[in-house]
């Protein structure tokens, strides 16, 4: 056990008040080296990703005119309703999901400055701050996706309705 202390590098931190409570985790240098490394692939992937909702939106922007014909055509809005009613509310939906994307690579990108900042000036506060801004990444990340399954549930009921309605249609039962 006396070896294992030897070891561990402890992160220079003030000396807690009484009423704080060490739980007995230390950084150790190898962390401090890992957390470097995810700051430099999280400004990447911060910055990778607000130029695709730039690109995105402007190759949206260019298409805006035909989507909005195709997917509200009169045989999308007869056949699937919930999909012609997203088509109707395309502005809003794309609208949405721009600023929902904005906010995930935002909360990433306070994640990887704020773990800079811990990590030049041991600064323990931006250190708990830098946590908290990827765990609300990590939440809504996953809301995203569990918002993505419902949509594709959604489309996948949408098309059995409709293969079901041109079965019938066609004399097969």
């Amino acid at each position: 056990m006396e070896q294992f202390d030897e070891t561990i590098q402890p992160f220079p931190l003030e000396e807690p008040t009484p009423t704080q409570v060490r739980t007995g985790l230390y950084v150790t240098d190898k962390m401090q080296h890992n957390w470097s490394e995810i700051y430099k692939w999280a400004i990447f992937l911060s910055a990778y990703g607000l130029f695709s909702i730039v690109m995105l939106t402007l190759g949206l922007s260019a298409f805006y005119q035909q989507m909005q014909e195709t997917l509200g055509s009169s045989m999308i809005e007869d056949s699937m309703p919930w999909v012609a009613f997203l088509a109707s509310n395309l502005t809003a939906v794309i609208a949405i999901a721009i600023v929902v994307s904005l906010l995930i690579y935002l909360l990433h990108l306070l994640f990887a400055l704020k773990i800079r900042q811990a990590m030049q000036h041991t600064d323990q506060e931006a250190f708990q701050l830098a946590w908290s801004h990827l765990l609300n990444h990590i939440r809504l990340f996953c809301i995203v996706v569990i918002a993505s399954m419902l949509f594709y549930f959604v489309i996948l009921m949408e098309v059995f309705r409709l293969y079901s309605g041109i079965s019938r249609g066609l004399g097969h039962d």
